[in-house]
This record gives C-alpha cells, sequence and structure tokens, in this order.
C-alpha cells in the first residue's frame, strides 16, 4: 500500500512544478481534503476556486498496517458572495475510511473509497496561507451497506 501513496506524492509535487508558485499550494491536515491524515496540493483556477489533489492515511495503528490513498477534490469561495474568499463549499472524491472483511477465515483491513461535500473556513483566504477548518458529510459503499458520516476537518495551507 506504501507504492500507491508514492506514486501519490510524486504526482502532487509534480502537479505543483508544472504551475507558477501563486496559483499553486501546499498544506498539511486532517479531513478529505487530505484523504485522511495527510497532505495535498492545490491548484488554484480563479481567485475563487481551486482543484486539490490529496495523499493520506485514513487508518494508522500499530497492529494493522496502514491504509492510505488518494483524492480529489474542487471548491469555490463565491457561492455564498463575490466578495467572501473565506467561505468554501466543495466536493471531495477519495479514499473516506476502511473496513475490516472476513476473506478466507481471516480478517482483513480494506480501505473504503466514497465521497461528499464540505464546508471550510478560511482563517485568512482560500488563495492565503493559514489555517482552515469545517465540516464535511462523506458517503460509501462498504460491505456492510451504505455509510454516511458527519465529520470536522482542519489544516494549515503554507
Amino acid at each position: 500500500m506504501r507504492f500507491p501513496l508514492l506514486v501519490a506524492l510524486s504526482g502532487i509535487a509534480l502537479f505543483g512544478s508544472a504551475v507558477k508558485a501563486s496559483e499553486f499550494d501546499f498544506g498539511i491536515g486532517l479531513g478529505p481534503q487530505y484523504s485522511g491524515l495527510g497532505v495535498s496540493s492545490k491548484y488554484f483556477v480563479s481567485g475563487s476556486s481551486a482543484v486539490g489533489l490529496s495523499a493520506g492515511c485514513v487508518h494508522l495503528a500499530s497492529f494493522d498496517s496502514d491504509h492510505c490513498g488518494v483524492g480529489i477534490s474542487y471548491e469555490r469561495t463565491d457561492l455564498f458572495s463575490t466578495n467572501s474568499k473565506q467561505h468554501s463549499l466543495g466536493l471531495y472524491l477519495g479514499i473516506i475510511d476502511s473496513q475490516m472483511l472476513l476473506r478466507d477465515g481471516y480478517y482483513e483491513r480494506d480501505d473504503v473509497y466514497g465521497g461528499g461535500v464540505f464546508y471550510t473556513y478560511y482563517f485568512q483566504e482560500l488563495t492565503k496561507p493559514g489555517f482552515h477548518a469545517g465540516v464535511d458529510i462523506m458517503g460509501s459503499n462498504k460491505n456492510s451497506g451504505s455509510d454516511a458520516s458527519v465529520d470536522v476537518h482542519f489544516g494549515y495551507r503554507f
């Protein structure tokens, strides 16, 4: 599982080197914008919207392997008001959880991919470095059926 994470991180690094510094940023945090606990890079499509690539881990434990994956997000700040640069609404698709499955008499943890919507408050602005926090509603199809969750997320953008 470490190979896909390495590929994703390499893609994020290449994604950032292909654009001007003012159009790109890097962040660390916890939540869907970071594919769990992880990193992300954003490309600013305009002053009010951004596309993000992320790589992170949703399940970290000493007794089990790390479950890491990737995600993509899109967010806009002009949905509330054309003057708002601190409030954003977004969409996310990617890894959101892990689940235990019984296979051949052994339990294995499997990655769960899904998607959802999120609201984020940027303490500065979407395009400026600083802290942000918000709430997300994510959904997925696990083997036990559909699953939805409401969580908080936070991070720092450089």
